[in-house]
């Protein structure tokens, strides 16, 4: 594949609801550009595109159920842009290109996506990055504990970039 497909993706689901971190690592610096995607295959749903006091969400509006996909940049990135693809396909692009200097000025970028099939997804999620840690790690290393409340699940989940098991729930 050409650009090859870079990063890890990491995902943790609960019934009807997913989180799903994306990171990628050592951006090359002969890339101009690196683009994170949700791609839809020919969609059939009416779409409805919000920004929610700061992170962007779009609805998927099927006859049986409302879709949430979200998007929370966990690194810099430009603003997010839908493009309509052929066979009535969707791409959800979250870009940087090399006019950024995030591109190949960081460690690793991670994004973290969050779909729900039970519809929309109305309080943003609380992130607290812990600065506490024996070495020193850059911003985008930095752990972060996630705490977001949906209609029906209640997500408490660490993110460690240097840990093996980078996306954690926290038990109750």
């Amino acid at each position: 594949m050409n650009p090859p497909v870079l990063g890890q993706t990491f995902a943790l689901q609960r019934g009807p609801d997913a989180l799903i971190l994306r990171v990628m690592r050592e951006i090359p610096k002969s890339w101009e550009s690196l683009t994170d995607r949700f791609r839809l295959l020919s969609m059939t749903a009416d779409l409805e595109e919000l920004n929610m006091a700061g992170w962007p969400q779009i609805l998927l509006n099927y006859p049986e159920r409302v879709v949430s996909v979200n998007f929370i940049p966990l690194s810099e990135c430009e603003e997010p842009s839908l493009v309509h693809t052929s066979a009535n396909g969707l791409d959800w692009n979250h870009s940087l290109t090399g006019d950024s200097p995030m591109l190949h000025n960081q460690r690793m970028i991670l994004h973290l996506w969050a779909v729900s099939l039970e519809g929309r997804i109305d309080s943003p999620p609380n992130i607290t990055v812990l600065n506490h840690h024996n070495e020193p790690r850059s911003q985008e290393e930095r752990i972060r504990v996630v705490d977001w409340k949906w209609k029906n699940t209640h997500w408490r989940v660490t993110i460690d970039p240097l840990c093996d098991n980078i996306m954690q729930e926290i038990s109750e």
